[in-house]
């Protein structure tokens, strides 16, 4: 089987992850997306609201790493250092062909999936896929969804699940159709949280948790695509208004301090 892997360029949590999952499948993967969409304007109330968000779901070592590494990318921008944070640099290292893909539904993007005959495009970016790319991979294209779908489709599931204080939250690997986190499941997993556990604690768990489903999705999947499922029903969630977001920091904050008397 040959899969093709998108992603973002995303350090703390994403490229980590395709790094693995490269280690894991490297004789099936021919090939490495970088995603790095055209700026775009970005309504503030969405911006205040990812902003809030990336605080919540990274910690204060994750975030000084973060600093870290944008100091290396000026670093190597002069020449004076080099760079083993970007997916670019883990496909180098892993002997894999990357590319620039400014968007995923692009002709130019299709093109290179019939070019490498492509069976399974593993898609890890927040673009919303729609028409000829999702028929062009011969089994389909395969997300993970940091929920047990059905349930809490849609943006920022781990936020709306703590937000709504589930105590058991999960990693859904599925097939991507014209829906919404509709497509036939290929594996899932439930996962418990701990007491005391922060959101990036859980976030990290998560991650670690989806490298070995992942691969155990594309082995189902070597096997030919699954049976066509039902829509599915669950509610679809948007990002979240950053005035609830600050009132989840204070419920979360209120409840530390409280836990501690």
């Amino acid at each position: 089987m040959r899969i093709f892997i998108v992603a973002s360029d995303e350090p703390i949590f994403l490229v980590p992850y395709v790094r693995r999952v490269i280690a894991e499948c490297r004789q099936a993967i021919v090939g490495v997306g970088v995603h790095v969409p055209q700026r775009q304007r970005v309504p503030l109330r969405r911006l205040v609201a990812t902003l809030l968000l990336g605080l919540i779901m990274s910690s204060p070592r994750q975030w000084l790493r973060l600093v870290g590494w944008k100091a290396r990318d000026l670093a190597a921008s002069i020449g004076a250092a080099a760079t083993t944070h970007h997916l670019a640099d883990v496909c180098r290292d892993a002997g894999v062909p990357s590319y620039r893909i400014d968007s995923v539904n692009a002709d130019s993007t299709i093109a290179l999936l019939r070019e490498h005959r492509v069976d399974v495009l593993l898609h890890q970016t927040p673009e919303i896929l729609q028409g000829e790319v999702l028929r062009t991979p011969a089994v389909g294209v395969l997300n993970r969804h940091m929920s047990l779908l059905p349930a809490y489709r849609g943006a920022w599931p781990l936020y709306w699940q703590l937000a709504n204080g589930e105590r058991e939250v999960g990693i859904s690997l599925h097939l991507v159709d014209e829906g919404i986190d509709s497509g036939a499941v290929v594996v899932q997993e439930a996962v418990t949280r701990q007491p005391g556990e922060s959101a990036a604690s859980l976030m990290a768990r998560l991650f670690d948790r989806s490298v070995p489903l992942t691969c155990t999705a594309l082995q189902r999947l070597s096997g030919g695509k699954p049976p066509a499922q039902p829509m599915a029903e669950g509610r679809i969630y948007r990002t979240p208004h950053p005035l609830d977001v600050l009132g989840f920091m204070f419920r979360r904050q209120m409840f530390r301090v409280s836990s501690a008397r």
